[in-house]
């Protein structure tokens, strides 16, 4: 800080240069925490889809057993989105769950629930892409389990 002196009064006075600085710096405090915050959001709402996807997995499986009737879950090409078939009268009303726009996916098949047991009876697997992380996420269902492993590959 620069002391100005006048014929009568003595002043203090940030120079110029000072003054940028400090906006600058005082900007950065600002701008940076949004543009991190949106990249966080994006890599927070696929997380949140595998979330989704686990839960509904499980949830279609138990409904076949409950309700007693064959439930699937497949991909949708034209809406880019897993499709869950349920029983009509079941009190699931989350039947389409959007694929984000980051991810590909790589493999996929139609898995179909026994009603009796929940079964699912192949060798059926989900692959997804994450070009950003560069993940392959794989989900393997097993067979005659009606469980699955999840796989996550780097490349």
């Amino acid at each position: 800080m620069r002391i100005a002196r006048t014929n009568k009064y003595l002043t203090e006075a940030y120079t110029l240069a000072e003054t940028i600085i400090v906006l600058i710096v005082s900007l950065a405090f600002f701008i940076f925490p949004v543009l991190s915050f949106h990249s966080l959001e994006k890599e927070q709402s696929i997380h949140r889809f595998f979330d989704q996807l686990e839960k509904r997995i499980d949830l279609v499986q138990q409904s076949a057993i409950i309700h007693q009737q064959v439930t699937r879950f497949y991909y949708d090409p034209k809406r880019h989105s897993l499709l869950f078939e349920v029983p009509p009268y079941s009190s699931m009303e989350w039947q389409v769950l959007p694929i984000p726009e980051a991810l590909t996916i790589q493999r996929h098949a139609p898995i179909t629930y026994d009603a009796k047991t929940g079964n699912e009876s192949s060798l059926k697997a989900y692959e997804f892409y994450w070009p950003e992380k560069k993940q392959r996420i794989i989900y393997q269902f097993q067979l005659g389990g009606g469980r699955y492993i999840k796989r996550i590959q780097s490349s």
